[in-house]
């Protein structure tokens, strides 16, 4: 017989996957990517001619 379960850790984007049988135990690590940082640009202000 199998058994399976998901853990949370500390880290809300990293899951751990287990899975038992028998006197094996395999475990896979999940990780949600991380969203790319927004880079913000401003543009220098033309000088304005009159």
């Amino acid at each position: 017989m199998t058994d399976r379960g998901i853990s949370e850790t500390n880290d809300p984007r990293v899951r751990v996957l287990w899975e038992r049988e028998a006197a094996t135990v395999r475990l896979h690590l999940v990780v949600d990517p991380t969203p790319a940082p927004q880079v913000v640009t401003t543009l220098p202000l033309s000088p304005r001619r009159g």
